[in-house]
């Protein structure tokens, strides 16, 4: 009696050895979609390299759109701590921009900051060098960091006499898909223990 029990459970508990598979798998996938951050796949400049011409725009490009909304920043500096550009960054598509401005030649680093198409926020460094062939094409570096529409001279006025900047918007906070994958997952294999318990009774009968 036993030995036929034996055997009538077993093609449902191998069934179910397969839906339960199925279900991990699916479970393992959501997780992984939901972790993955964009990442960079071109630049202006790229790391390392040495600018003779000055391009229109620093860039930044990602794998996938980026968010408009939150910590969204890029910033070129040279090796005495300077700052250039107007600190007007802009989000297109997959990509960061600013308008290109450098000074004398010599070692710059270019930081960014951008929101993932994930929400959670992205940045990263990049080194390189600037040797123009040509003259005119040096700007103006600036001890801090430039405010978009806020020229040099304004930023030497004190605070309290200039307009309050608007305030950045806060980077929306990530809302993990993974309990929902949980509880999806557990649903299924409340339907697989079902399934088997049925298809074992019928055919105990």
């Amino acid at each position: 009696m036993s030995a036929m029990i034996s055997g009538s459970l077993r093609r449902p508990l191998a069934v179910f050895a397969a839906i339960l598979t199925i279900i991990l798998a699916s479970v393992v996938g959501m997780a992984s979609a939901a972790s993955a951050h964009n990442y960079v796949v071109s630049s202006t400049p790229t790391e390392g390299q040495t600018l003779t011409e000055l391009p229109g725009e620093f860039i930044v490009t990602t794998n996938d759109v980026l968010l408009s909304a939150g910590a969204v920043a890029m910033e070129v500096t040279d090796a005495d701590g300077l700052f250039y550009g107007d600190g007007c960054v802009t989000i297109d598509g997959a990509s960061v921009t600013m308008s290109a401005a450098l000074g004398a030649p010599g070692d710059y680093t270019l930081t960014w900051q951008a929101v993932s198409a994930d929400a959670h926020t992205i940045s990263g460094v990049i080194s390189f060098a600037w040797a123009p062939t040509q003259p005119g094409d040096e700007s103006v570096g600036h001890a801090t960091a430039p405010q978009c529409g806020v020229s040099s001279e304004e930023e030497q006025v004190e605070p309290s006499a200039t307009a309050e900047e608007p305030s950045t918007p806060a980077v929306p906070e990530e809302e993990s898909t993974l309990p929902v994958a949980i509880w999806i997952a557990s649903g299924l294999i409340g339907l697989a223990v079902i399934a088997v318990v049925i298809m074992a009774i019928r055919r105990k009968r």
